[in-house]
């Protein structure tokens, strides 16, 4: 009988054990299916989050074309301004996504940056962009303009109601009538 009894108690004692295992296991269930829910419902934030982003992207791209057709008809005016008083190539100007204002030239079917312009080019186009601003009297220092361009700037100027004052080392090939060239010894 105290055999029967121990037997018993064996088997009772390794019921406990599996129940304890058995325990542990559905402990582990609820932590993994907490987790599955956890992530699924992280996976459906992302998922409105990207669809968020999508649309923020779509307004921003919206509110930078309206942007660019407000500011076009100013920048279109503004290098029409500047091309009037131009003697070769074209102005351009445009405010970047980013803010930043580009300003430049395009002869030849090539748009360069004001920076890449070469020196008798900015001397040029400095004084049409003066002029385009609404200055009333321009002092222009023309060393560096070659004669064809020198000449092409005069006619310009000759046609606008700008007051100029013309320095350069060289003397023009012909000076129209609407200039009075003075030389300095």
């Amino acid at each position: 009988m105290d055999n029967a009894i121990q037997e018993q108690k064996d088997y009772i004692t390794g019921l406990q054990a599996h129940l304890r295992d058995l325990r542990g296991q559905r402990d582990l269930f609820i932590k993994a299916s907490s987790m599955q829910e956890q992530t699924e419902k992280l996976r459906q934030e992302a998922e409105k989050s990207r669809t968020d982003l999508d649309g923020a992207k779509k307004e921003l791209a919206s509110l930078q074309e309206k942007k660019r057709q407000a500011i076009q008809g100013t920048a279109d005016s503004f290098v029409g301004k500047i091309n009037a008083h131009l003697p070769t190539g074209e102005a351009t100007f445009r405010i970047e996504d980013d803010g930043a204002v580009f300003i430049g030239l395009k002869e030849d079917g090539r748009e360069r940056p004001y920076e890449g312009l070469s020196g008798g080019e900015k001397i040029l186009f400095n004084s049409a962009l003066v002029a385009a601003l609404g200055a009333m009297f321009v002092i222009v220092e023309g060393a560096e303009c070659d004669d064809a361009n020198l000449a092409r700037m005069m006619e310009k100027y000759a046609a606008s109601q700008l007051q100029v004052i013309l320095s350069t080392c060289h003397s023009p090939s012909k000076v129209g009538d609407a200039w009075k060239a003075v030389e300095l010894c």
